[in-house]
């Protein structure tokens, strides 16, 4: 099983994505889209693992996450990661330092159990489209803020055909106030 762990939306805030890069679409010559329901922000790629793997790591992240806060974020703009000819069009979250911390927090813990930490610099992000040919520059965008609540262990596959990420387990993070 490939998995991952990532922050996901609901069904508001991905309608919400999709109609910010719906008015973009315009801009792209040619792209794989990626499907709404796909939308997420990678906090750890793991790759292969079996379920004895998936239990230890989740027993370890459910019991690291119950200190870590709930916080807002905010989507902020649109941009692009070059991949060979080509870009990966993508929706940008606005610095938040408590994201950071989650973000460390899981590389941490799930060091401690020997998967190797991230070398390239974390840059949250909603993949939007990849293999894109882009136009002209593309716009500004409204942000759009919401919630974090939790982090989801993702199964990513394929369903008759198509890639498809599946949520495995949910992990709450600690509630607070505004």
């Amino acid at each position: 099983m490939r998995i991952f762990f990532a922050i996901t939306f609901d069904e508001h805030i991905k309608n919400q994505i999709k109609n910010r890069f719906d008015h973009i679409k315009k801009d792209i010559e040619q792209a794989n889209i990626t499907t709404p329901s796909n939308y997420h922000i990678t906090l750890k790629y793991i790759g292969e693992s079996n379920q004895g793997e998936i239990d230890k790591m989740s027993e370890v992240i459910q019991a690291s996450l119950k200190t870590v806060n709930s916080f807002d974020l905010k989507l902020t703009h649109f941009d692009t990661f070059r991949q060979r000819t080509k870009n990966i069009i993508y929706l940008g979250v606005h610095y938040n330092k408590a994201l950071y911390q989650l973000y460390q927090t899981l590389e941490e813990n799930l060091n401690r159990l020997g998967y190797q930490k991230e070398t390239r610099p974390f840059t949250p992000h909603v993949t939007l489209a990849k293999k894109a040919r882009i136009k002209r520059t593309l716009p500004s965008i409204a942000s759009l803020r919401f919630k974090v609540t939790s982090v989801s262990l993702m199964l990513s596959h394929r369903v008759d055909g198509e890639l498809t990420y599946t949520p495995l387990k949910q992990f709450s993070l600690k509630t607070t106030k505004d």
